[in-house]
């Protein structure tokens, strides 16, 4: 099976955008001023750290049964002169309505980071060049295509802006679809990652995706290029790495990074106790301290896999089918 994407851009105003980063931090502008308020007005209030709108709803009720009692009269236009009482009430009234439209955003977002006003499932991707070879970053969807022996065997529309995270909910779907897996996938090197490398080696499915720097890993420069981990030479008895000077880098930490999903993957940190005198300093390492190295251990395991299975005999011509 043969698995390519494309983004389709959405029927919708390209200027409708939402960002995730902009509504969290005008959000929490509002809090802070709501809060403020809140203490003035209710002094006997344990405010949290985080103000919702049925706290700011009880206030503005408890302020409008206050201007009813004491039958204060609303005014406004030019000349007219309004109380302290109803300043503070049109002033929460303003919060609320700010922190209802936050909370909407917020439950629009789903892992996403923007969403269009006008079409909230649309998510903002950067689509390819216009002819003028200008970037675009415009409302639009995620389209994957199956193909197997010519014929198309699956469709899937997705918000997802990368090929990353479209794989495994594709590949369940056609699963369900069909009752059965396929035994090859080829895919490009937008899908590789850990995640997909773990879901296909439980389906049980062989991987032919080209490693992200496979066209890269044949050039001079790359073999060349002592800042990359492997131009180095690994120790296993010591569980360090030597590099061109003779220094060793030794272990120090893991560090854990998990994915949108929840895909935790794990990586070993590696650093050098001092670059201080090196003849490479400023090529092999442009930082002020120490080199340090980070290596994932299990992703290098499977990048290694994939990429014996595209130089195989039979990985090469399949390469070549998915190109076309």
């Amino acid at each position: 099976m043969f698995v390519d994407g494309t983004k389709v851009e959405a029927n919708a105003n390209k200027y409708s955008f939402v960002w995730k980063k902009a509504v969290q931090k005008n959000e929490m502008r509002l809090q802070s001023k709501a809060r403020k308020k809140l203490s003035e007005l209710f002094a006997t209030w344990s405010l949290g750290d985080y103000i919702t709108s049925e706290q700011l709803s009880q206030a503005l009720t408890l302020l409008e049964e206050e201007i009813q009692a004491k039958q204060i009269i609303l005014v406004s236009g030019k000349g007219k002169r309004k109380t302290s009482l109803q300043r503070d009430y049109e002033e929460l009234q303003g919060y609320l309505t700010r922190q209802r439209k936050y909370d909407q955003y917020k439950s629009l977002f789903n892992d996403r980071n923007s969403f269009s006003k006008t079409d909230h499932d649309a998510t903002f991707m950067r689509l390819k060049d216009d002819h003028m070879r200008n970037s675009q970053l415009k409302p639009a969807y995620n389209l994957q295509v199956a193909v197997e022996s010519e014929y198309i065997v699956g469709i899937d529309i997705s918000s997802e802006r990368s090929d990353v995270g479209t794989l495994k909910p594709f590949l369940k779907r056609l699963r369900a679809n069909y009752g059965r897996t396929f035994q090859n996938l080829i895919c490009d090197a937008g899908y590789e990652s850990e995640e997909n490398d773990v879901f296909l080696e439980q389906e049980q499915i062989t991987p032919y995706i080209k490693p992200s720097n496979y066209e890269y890993s044949k050039t001079r420069k790359f073999q060349r290029d002592m800042a990359f981990r492997l131009s180095m030479d690994y120790l296993p008895e010591q569980d360090a790495y030597r590099c061109k000077d003779g220094r060793i880098l030794s272990y120090r930490y893991d560090t854990k990074r998990k994915s949108p999903s929840g895909f935790e993957s794990k990586s070993k940190v590696y650093q050098c106790q001092s670059c201080e005198g090196c003849p490479h300093l400023g090529h092999c390492y442009k930082g002020k301290y120490a080199k340090k190295i980070k290596v994932a251990e299990m992703f290098d395991k499977y990048r290694q896999q994939s990429l014996k299975n595209i130089t195989t005999e039979k990985g090469v011509p399949l390469r070549v089918n998915r190109s076309i």
